[in-house]
């Protein structure tokens, strides 16, 4: 039931885009997660993270009541449902359940070196707020928490559902549907008959890695995420630069998933939007017409990273490297 209503949360957004501008579901995705991970970053700097994960659990169900309910006003059942069963939307589901059956069961490995990130959102989930809170017993206090926001939100549903304190096999599939979400933009140009050649070689794709062990899909590190959300952005930058509203919303999701994700990749969300921004210029767009656009593009790249680096120096004292040991 968690895992359910947090697949619904994350396709709530696609849903409106389907419904309202006509968009394909996969199309949607990345919006949705770029949103997602920042409403809750905003509410976790507040203090008030639990709270964050109430609110975005309400609009979720209002975004899909109301696309629901647009789509019978207007009378556009059936482009609903087009739009809704794509190439893309059987591929997310499909491999999202996929990497689901790869890491039920999953226990953190006391020998893994990855097996801090699991711990910080074990911190979170026991403090209910950011892995930088005072009272936070995580490792690494200061690391970024973009993929540890979704990780919490799926924790958080089932702390709720079931009174436990802790699943850790959950923790793993987060990073999972966050890929999978910016890799199904890709297939958004595809049909149902065209699909039928090219679903076959995705799961190929998904499924030869099984070959060597399952232990491909069991990573916490949100380094794999990253390389994705970028190739994501380049992706969807010549679409930008030609005025298609829904791929600049792309890049700008990917420029806050990248800044919030990791050190390394609030250097690669300046690059992208600084890439977005010459796109629309090359595009022979005027840039004095889109400084909204190119506001928008900066401060997802920029505002995320630098206000958790204001909170971090607010609220982590240095330690030595011995006090870990």
């Amino acid at each position: 039931m968690d895992i359910a209503l947090f697949l619904i949360m994350i396709s709530s957004g696609s849903l409106l885009g389907v419904s309202v501008f006509g968009r394909r579901f996969e199309e949607g995705l990345p919006v949705t997660c770029g949103g997602l991970i920042l409403w809750l970053y905003g509410f976790g700097l507040c203090g008030q993270l639990p709270m964050g994960v109430y609110t975005a659990c309400a609009l979720a169900a209002l975004m899909c009541v109301f696309s629901l309910l647009w789509a019978v006003w207007k009378k556009q059942i059936g482009e609903f449902l087009a739009g809704v069963c794509t190439p893309g939307a059987i591929f997310f589901f499909a491999a999202v359940a996929l990497c689901g059956y790869c890491v039920s069961g999953k226990l953190f490995d006391a020998v893994e070196e990855l097996s801090h990130y699991g711990d910080a959102v074990r911190a979170m989930i026991m403090v209910d707020g950011l892995n930088l809170a005072e009272n936070s017993q995580a490792i690494f206090r200061a690391d970024l928490p973009g993929l540890y926001l979704l990780q919490y939100l799926l924790q958080k549903l089932y702390v709720l559902k079931t009174a436990e304190t802790f699943c850790e096999w959950r923790t793993y599939l987060p990073a999972a549907v966050l890929t999978i979400a910016f890799v199904a933009p890709s297939l958004r140009g595809l049909t149902l008959r065209q699909a039928g050649y090219a679903l076959p070689v995705c799961a190929a794709l998904l499924i030869a890695p099984l070959l060597i062990g399952q232990n491909v899909y069991l990573v916490l590190s949100p380094l794999p995420v990253l390389c994705v959300v970028m190739a994501s952005g380049i992706m969807s930058l010549r679409e930008g630069g030609q005025g298609n509203g829904m791929a600049v919303l792309r890049v700008v999701a990917c420029c806050v998933v990248l800044s919030l994700l990791h050190e390394s990749g609030i250097a690669f969300a300046l690059v992208l939007a600084i890439a977005a921004i010459l796109a629309l210029q090359y595009a022979g767009k005027d840039i004095r017409k889109n400084l909204l656009t190119c506001a928008a593009l900066a401060g997802a790249a920029v505002l995320p990273g630098l206000s958790w680096a204001l909170a971090a120096g607010c609220s982590v004292l240095p330690e030595p490297l011995s006090a870990l040991t």
